[in-house]
């Protein structure tokens, strides 16, 4: 969180020393704070890619006038699509939608145009700068290659439909509904599609989305009174709960939703626009954009949540395996905690589902619970494990269950005929015969 603010606020500052319009001195802080987080666990060629990618983005979107909507769709959808070739062209993709996040948050009155290429330069420097202490040089875990849905359709293909027909509904629908601030449904619909994982985890971001905005629509209106136009005060209080939305973000979606909204309602507030009327707006608009982002997600080539999580299940006991056959240890222990990182982002709406259902028994939820619970013994594995028979035993249930998973034929998992005394291995084998249980095996024909 340090890291973000200090880059934020250095940001900031540099914007304000060479006398950028209130336009690009917001895109300068929004920018940042996207760039900052986004790049958090980047390494030296994700902020070599940055430095190309964003300014260029940058000036081809500010010079698209009234052709915005069609630049803003085709962008937003080509950046999703180009996933299929490999982890550095979804870098390049992310990066290049975040000038067009920032594009939507600066108010259209005081739109910053050409001087956006300035504040995304201003943006690049300082965060580079400020995680060069994290270590840019680490050693990027390899990521999964993507695979074909049960249709044949990738999921990047997916998922760039979903965006493109989202975007195009809510510019539509914005427009129609809050001519004079669109924006808000359109970065609603943005935020929800992007980086969508499945349609549970659309649904659940959609609707934290909306109770996240309802609760900072409701803590704007009881400040909006306390800071007149261009109060300084109003900038302090916009930093200090960006500070706590950067905190708040890794605990729940929602909280960084509320913290958001709140300081985006109190920059209204100092550009003149705190009309309690216009923070009601704003609170439909971000339902309507909700809405469309789910509508889609659902009805355009839905990515089935069941499907990604045997995937990303799948993915991590590989890397497990790797792990335990001892060859470069310490790589493919970094390949393994990512794995379940990666899995750990879609435990938010299976656990929210498993909470409301009302009756019990295996849910998928558990299968995640289960690769996380083998975290910690993974890390612990004796370098030079004494009991092969049992690393044997342990590999081979790996591929039972994985064989299972990916619902091919395959042997069932067998519990090891001696328990051994390293318990590191007895609980990831525990691990597994949960798993066994939760993606039932095809025998061999």
């Amino acid at each position: 969180m340090l890291v973000i603010m200090v880059a934020v606020l250095l940001g900031y500052g540099t914007a304000l020393l060479i006398g950028l319009d209130l336009g690009a001195i917001i895109q300068t802080v929004a920018l940042t704070w996207t760039l900052a987080w986004t790049q958090r666990t980047a390494d030296l060629s994700d902020h070599l890619i940055g430095l190309v990618v964003l300014p260029v983005t940058a000036l081809a979107l500010a010079g698209t006038g009234s052709f915005m909507p069609a630049v803003f769709v085709l962008a937003a959808g080509v950046a999703i699509w180009i996933r299929r070739f490999g982890p550095r062209a979804t870098k390049a993709g992310t990066l290049a939608t975040l000038p067009l996040i920032t594009a939507l948050v600066v108010p259209e009155p005081i739109a910053s145009g050409p001087w956006t290429a300035v504040a995304t330069l201003i943006a690049v420097f300082w965060v580079a700068v400020a995680q060069v202490p994290g270590g840019l040089l680490g050693r990027t875990p390899a990521a999964a290659a993507e695979r074909r849905a049960g249709s044949g359709i990738l999921p990047s293909t997916r998922m760039a439909l979903q965006m493109s027909v989202a975007l195009s509904v809510a510019f539509a629908a914005g427009h129609l509904a809050f001519p004079e601030h669109w924006t808000w449904a359109v970065l609603t619909t943005f935020i929800v599609c992007s980086g969508s994982r499945s349609r549970g985890d659309v649904l659940h971001k959609g609707a934290l989305r909306a109770l996240g905005a309802a609760l900072g629509t409701v803590v704007a209106s009881w400040i909006a009174g306390l800071f007149g136009p261009r109060d300084p005060w109003a900038v302090v209080l916009i930093f200090a709960i960006l500070a706590a939305a950067t905190w708040l973000r890794p605990k729940s979606y929602g909280y960084w939703a509320a913290c958001i909204t709140a300081a985006l309602s109190l920059l209204y507030g100092y550009i003149g626009q705190a009309d309690p009327a216009l923070l009601r707006q704003r609170l439909m608009a971000i339902v309507a954009g909700a809405v469309i982002g789910i509508a889609a997600s659902w009805l355009i080539a839905p990515i089935r949540t069941v499907d990604v999580v045997r995937r990303r299940v799948a993915d991590a006991l590989a890397a497990l395996a790797d792990l335990l056959r001892g060859e470069d240890r310490e790589y493919h222990r970094a390949r393994f905690d990512h794995a379940v990182e990666q899995l750990g982002l879609l435990a938010g709406p299976l656990k929210a589902h498993r909470a409301l259902r009302r009756r019990g028994g295996p849910h998928l939820a558990d299968a995640i619970d289960a690769v996380r619970s083998c975290a910690g013994p993974a890390r612990a594995v004796n370098r030079s494990s004494r009991e092969p028979e049992t690393v044997a035993a342990v590999l081979a249930n790996i591929t039972a269950v994985r064989l299972a998973i990916g619902r091919r034929p395959g042997p069932a998992y067998r519990p090891p005929s001696s328990p051994g005394a390293d318990e590191a291995l007895a609980e990831i084998d525990a691990a597994l015969s949960r798993l066994a249980a939760l993606f039932p095996h095809s025998p061999a024909s």
